[in-house]
């Protein structure tokens, strides 16, 4: 077998599933050809910012990022969130 990276575009009528080796802006381009959405989410890899007018980090890219702080720090705010 080999790897690949599991891309899922979104939109109000429509869900494309694509497999690509690599995360590079190549395979946005390729999809999206020329079209920019009004959101797009991510985690946050540089290719994968800047591709529409607003950008969302994914919430379980960010979660896991909150559980990391709270499980090696003593700081309270983490917690807050």
């Amino acid at each position: 077998g080999s790897n690949a990276y599991h891309w899922v575009f979104h939109a109000a009528d429509a869900v494309v599933h694509t497999a690509s080796p690599t995360r590079g802006a190549i395979v946005v381009r390729k999809m999206m050809d020329g079209h920019r959405p009004a959101v797009w989410i991510s985690d946050r890899y540089t290719a994968q910012q800047g591709h529409a007018a607003a950008h969302q980090t994914c919430l379980a890219h960010l979660a896991r990022d909150v559980a990391y702080v709270v499980e090696v720090s003593d700081d309270p705010v983490p917690w807050r969130l």
